[in-house]
């Protein structure tokens, strides 16, 4: 008989950690020993590659445009709920809520945490720690959230199993050569939410405005904006009133991320927390090297560590300005820590990280 596993992820956007669930569901349902369910609280960009794959069950919870399409989507839940299944695999802490509420039948249950304190933030820590009393292993992204996350059950009195499985580098991306021209481009790759730092951007192009030369010899971008969201367009219209307007752009969320690399130079990191961003590993193996903040990652220990980019202390958007100054003047950096930035995160395809998980999974049923 093959185990029967559920993978419940927080949503289908193309973003990090549904990208990675879809690497996964692709390599668990290719497995004759599984069967594999997967049901998204709420849909996204990634619904039609979920639903194009072999998968037992699929379903978007939160899918309600009509009422036939809520009783449809009551029923296939419900599917899911009568199911006994072998494992449960929540993709982020947001997952935990739904969790929570819902009467799964589990044997077995895995938590993928990426950020500890935003997870807190969108789940609430009575969900998440109510959450972690009924599951059996903790994939922590890096040793800092694992840290961070052993001191926070410890001082809850909650016994909790960890292990720390890092980002991944996905299929299809196309190695490319990271070529340079009369315009550095320093680019920012993700969804405009504060988290990942959409409201600092004016900031580092205001500091960038002070040094005239500097930013007329490059372009500073964000890509991967949602066009409708509030906070894209308060940012938008506050470059838009400033000089800044002349370099530094925003640009929708894109179907094609080959596209996007070979247009970038360096990579910005603005989170305040992302612990090991899809972007820079994605950046790293194109040969681009990433500025980014201390405290707020795991990325930045390996930087500090191995080089591959440059690390500015927490928040200090003038250090980014300044970071990014320094590769205009010295573009030589640029091709020579992209170049260790390639080494450094080389070992990180999907293959290798999902093949740790299938392990973990394993153990568990076994």
């Amino acid at each position: 008989m093959p185990a029967k596993i559920l993978f419940i992820s927080h949503n289908a956007s193309r973003s990090g950690a549904p990208l990675l669930l879809l690497e996964m569901a692709k390599y668990f349902s290719s497995k004759k020993d599984f069967e594999v369910d997967v049901l998204c609280i709420d849909g996204g960009e990634l619904k039609s590659e979920f639903n194009n794959l072999k998968l037992n069950h699929f379903a978007v919870a939160n899918e309600t445009p009509s009422f036939f399409a809520r009783w449809k989507t009551r029923h296939r839940i419900q599917s899911f709920l009568d199911k006994e299944y072998d494992l449960i695999y929540l993709n982020t802490a947001c997952s935990c809520k739904y969790f929570n509420d819902q009467p799964f039948k589990s044997k077995k249950v895995i938590l993928h945490l990426h950020e500890l304190s935003s997870g807190i933030d969108l789940c609430g820590i009575d969900e998440l720690f109510q959450a972690l009393r009924k599951i059996d292993y903790v994939i922590c992204v890096s040793q800092i959230v694992e840290e961070n996350l052993l001191k926070l059950s410890g001082s809850l009195s909650i016994q909790i199993n960890t292990v720390v499985i890092n980002g991944f580098l996905r299929t299809g991306i196309k190695q490319t050569q990271n070529l340079l021209s009369d315009k550095i481009n320093f680019a920012i790759v993700g969804s405009a939410t504060k988290i990942k730092g959409m409201d600092l951007l004016p900031q580092v192009a205001s500091a960038l405005l002070d040094n005239k030369i500097i930013h007329k010899s490059l372009s500073l971008s964000w890509y991967g904006a949602n066009e409708n969201w509030d906070l894209t367009r308060k940012t938008k219209e506050i470059i838009a009133n400033s000089k800044a307007n002349d370099f530094c752009k925003i640009y929708p969320i894109f179907t094609n991320i080959n596209k996007v690399w070979s247009k970038v130079n360096v990579l910005i990191l603005l989170s305040r927390e992302d612990s090991y961003p899809l972007s820079v590993i994605e950046a790293a193996y194109c040969g681009i090297p990433t500025i980014c903040f201390d405290r707020n990652n795991g990325i930045y220990q390996f930087i500090e560590l191995h080089g591959g980019g440059k690390v500015v202390p927490y928040m200090d958007t003038e250090a980014i300005a300044e970071a990014i100054t320094n590769y205009v003047n010295n573009s030589k950096l640029i091709i020579e820590d992209g170049r260790r930035a390639q080494q450094i995160f080389s070992k990180f395809s999907a293959l290798n990280q999902i093949e740790k998980i299938e392990k973990l999974c394993r153990k568990l049923l076994s």
